[in-house]
């Protein structure tokens, strides 16, 4: 008795179907170029720009125009220290009211310096508020300028190593009644 076994299947020419290549019907795309991510340094950090979908087809320069926070205008009345002073105040105190406690020492510390006619300098004590003020600065500016009417106020921060005073934790009255009581130091 024979067995009957199946053939085994190959493959020939006539089992398989033709396969049109894909190539054929396919439309090339126009080739665009494709906006390049902009390195942004931030305190020391790189980090990348992602362009958004908004900014397809414009240039980088009317981007930046876009971004600019700063009011512009040609006022450029005079106004005295004084006048500066007031505004300022007006300002530290419109940023009590929106509850940015962490910007007010900025604003009630120091009072700025006038290093020319218009161009102002405010001593910080550390990074953390030049950082705060460098935030704040487009409408901070924007503020003064409208208000004052003189479009060419600058205000800039400096961080001046005097004014970072190490203070103790504790009060003055209490250091002195623990020194009091430390064995060896003389009394």
């Amino acid at each position: 008795m024979v067995a009957d076994t199946p053939a085994p299947y190959t493959l020939s020419p006539k089992n398989i179907d033709p396969v049109k290549p894909a190539t054929e019907n396919v439309k090339e795309a126009p080739v665009t170029e494709k906006p390049k991510p902009s390195f942004v340094p931030n305190a020391g950090v790189m980090s990348i720009k992602i362009p958004s979908l908004k900014d397809i087809g414009n240039t980088p320069e009317t981007i930046a125009e876009e971004e600019d926070p700063y009011l512009k205008g040609d006022a450029k009345e005079a106004f005295t220290f004084d006048d500066f002073l007031r505004e300022w105040n007006t300002y530290a105190s419109k940023i009590k009211t929106e509850g940015k406690m962490n910007l007010l020492p900025v604003f009630i510390t120091e009072v700025p310096t006038m290093l020319g006619p218009n161009v102002f300098e405010i001593i910080v004590a550390n990074k953390v508020q030049e950082d705060l003020f460098r935030d704040e600065k487009p409408y901070f500016l924007n503020y003064m300028r409208s208000t004052l009417k003189n479009f060419d106020i600058e205000v800039n921060a400096r961080i001046d190593k005097q004014v970072a005073v190490k203070r103790p934790y504790t009060s003055q009255k209490n250091i002195s009644i623990w020194l009091l009581r430390t064995p060896g130091w003389p009394n």
